[in-house]
């Protein structure tokens, strides 16, 4: 399972990422605008919903409005 960590302080990315590599395929972004892409990457039925600036409160409103598929449990 796949995990998308935000954060803008890069030790806090480090940290939290390195608890975490062991039980996920961690990814990092360093904002919300970047998490969206990360979390899209390489899933056509999410491509383009991505907003062009995206803030720590706006990512999230973003994928609630367009969910993206997963098989999470």
């Amino acid at each position: 399972m796949q995990i998308v960590i935000v954060d803008d302080n890069r030790d806090n990315l480090t940290v939290i990422g390195g608890l975490l590599k062991g039980e996920y395929h961690v990814r990092v972004a360093n904002s919300g605008e970047r998490a969206l892409q990360v979390a899209i990457a390489g899933n056509e039925a999410a491509q383009g919903t991505c907003p062009k600036t995206a803030t720590g409160t706006d990512a999230p409103a973003s994928v609630s409005a367009n969910p993206i598929p997963c098989n999470a449990p």
